[in-house]
């Protein structure tokens, strides 16, 4: 039995919902594609979807189990009934809601949900996953047991067999991979993430951001925006959650109070930040000239490459650095080396 296409949401829409400004003539959202120009006005239900988008293929059968899934959580998290509203709701439509305990954890629920389920997160758990089942094929091959599997099937010529296949494996001539069709399938283990994501956002300070009031908040394809420590001292990293056109959640390590407004620059500081790390599409409450201009203008790129060969990982990785400053050998930091890698379109959106 074939399934149907259907339109699947990899931003809920019901998250959307939340950007329609009052002061629309229509209940639509306005999207600019990063890098170019601004598309025509749509409704929430084409936006933030694909055909078949989640669409799993398991011991050679389809379904969309995962969409369904899926659905359930945006109920629990992003439900809008007067009976029983969800705490992002509340967030949105209340402007007396304060958080309590149980409040901060659905909120890092929710968005641990929209993070790990957008595009990006699919994108580059797949091109990571890749990379690391590369180098536990090649270390598997240093191990006892691979040494003692290679006498067994190659007798006298063991260890030349398999330094040769070690060094295909760091060349990349020989190399562990789902297939290329199975890519945005494996990416999918990003949902595994939501747990840590949570954990990360709970260990830090949560405060209610009100927009300026000429001004609203954007949002993309890639809604939650984690940024990281601008240097190992530094405890500056963020994570950034608009919630509708005038409001949203900024986690932080700041002195800041559980509720506060953005003056304009502030406003429009952080929807540059928005504009930086979205896949490819910013969703905007109203047209605004500035925003098609920088959505052009914005070259950022928040997604891995391809990590081509252990060889091109080394060569690009960051080493670590001794007291003097100098590289002493040990990789700490591969994400240079995968920020450096082909791109390739994995989600296909």
């Amino acid at each position: 039995m074939s399934l149907e296409d259907t339109n699947q949401h990899y931003i809920t829409k019901a998250y959307l919902d939340r950007f329609i400004h009052p002061d629309s003539t229509q209940a639509v959202l306005y999207p600019y594609r990063k890098g170019g120009n601004s598309c025509k006005p749509r409704g929430t239900k084409k936006l933030g979807s694909a055909i078949n988008f989640y669409r799993q293929r398991e011991n050679g059968v389809l379904n969309d189990n995962l969409d369904e899934a899926r659905k359930f959580s945006e109920t629990l998290f992003f439900a809008s009934g007067k009976r029983t509203p969800s705490t992002l709701a509340q967030c949105v439509f209340d402007d007396d809601f304060v958080p309590v305990e149980h409040d901060r954890l659905h909120l890092a629920a929710a968005a641990a949900f929209l993070f790990c389920g957008s595009p990006v997160q699919i994108h580059n758990t797949a091109m990571h996953l890749l990379l690391l089942d590369q180098m536990d094929a090649f270390n598997r091959l240093g191990s006892a047991e691979a040494a003692k599997r290679y006498r067994e099937l190659f007798g006298e010529q063991a260890e030349e067999k398999l330094q040769a296949d070690r060094q295909e494996l760091l060349k990349g001539e020989l190399f562990v991979d789902v297939g290329r069709e199975n890519w945005k399938q494996l990416g999918f283990t990003s949902f595994q993430m939501e747990a840590d994501v949570i954990k990360l956002l709970l260990g830090m300070r949560l405060t209610i951001v009100n927009c300026h009031y000429k001004s609203f908040f954007l949002t993309s394809d890639n809604p939650v925006v984690r940024t990281f420590p601008t240097s190992y001292e530094k405890l500056d990293d963020e994570v950034w959650f608009p919630i509708s056109h005038k409001r949203a959640v900024l986690w932080h390590r700041r002195s800041l109070p559980t509720k506060t407004g953005f003056g304009h620059a502030e406003t429009r500081a952080i929807n540059r930040r928005v504009i930086k790390f979205a896949y490819k599409f910013i969703y905007s409450p109203l047209q605004d000239g500035w925003i098609e201009t920088a959505c052009r203008q914005e070259t950022h790129d928040p997604l891995f490459g391809y990590y081509g060969s252990l060889e091109q990982v080394i060569a690009q990785a960051k080493p670590a650095i001794d007291q003097n400053n100098k590289p002493c050998g040990e990789i700490v930091d591969l994400i240079a080396a995968m920020k450096s890698g082909e791109r390739h379109d994995v989600v296909g959106v």
